[in-house]
């Protein structure tokens, strides 16, 4: 995934062809969410003042598991873009449905799965060539802010409960890794 064009892209077509696609794409590619998160995500779950979002159980829902209750940080300029999406909304969840929560479901029920599905083919016609285009997102998310801050910070970023998790199924190798020793040593510069 070229992540830079991707955004691009999104920034570009998704805010005037559909405001939801780009509030979903935001949550998995600039925050890591999980598709469920997403889905049952509220407006009030939104700290403005620390530019993060709670993840939490809620009466639409609980949580994957007890390590992804957490406060998310979240880009400042995300914050403002949602600020503005905000301003538009008609009820309580962000991402905006017809589609009732189903809280006490055995099933995987999505308020938005149709949003869901759109975003999908989106990202599809953008060469993201998965079977699970949105999770691609989340897991590009955490690569990206491996390359950045380490595979601490993305397993943290992502709210694994084993970083092993974070190294087998979500974060790229993306380069060589090794320390330019000869650099220091005032060789090879």
């Amino acid at each position: 995934v070229d992540a830079k064009q991707l955004a691009r892209d999104a920034s570009a077509e998704l805010p005037k062809q559909d405001p939801e696609l780009f509030k979903i794409f935001l949550l998995a590619f600039g925050v890591g969410l999980r598709r469920g998160e997403i889905d049952r995500l509220t407006w009030p779950q939104f700290n403005w003042s620390k530019d993060q979002i709670n993840i939490v159980i809620t009466a639409h829902g609980g949580t994957k598991t007890e390590d992804s209750i957490a406060a998310v940080d979240v880009d400042p300029a995300v914050m403002k873009l949602f600020r503005k999406l905000k301003a538009k909304a008609t009820g309580e969840f962000v991402i905006e449905s017809t589609v009732k929560p189903r809280p006490g479901a055995n099933w995987h029920h999505y308020r938005c799965d149709c949003a869901f599905k759109r975003i999908n083919a989106w990202l599809r016609s953008k060469g993201v060539d998965s079977q699970k285009p949105t999770l691609t997102m989340r897991k590009e998310f955490g690569s990206m802010i491996c390359e950045q801050f380490g595979i601490c910070a993305a397993s943290e970023a992502l709210r694994h409960a084993d970083i092993r998790l974070t190294r087998a199924q979500y974060v790229d190798k993306r380069g060589r890794i090794h320390l330019e020793v000869g650099k220091m040593l005032g060789g090879e510069k």
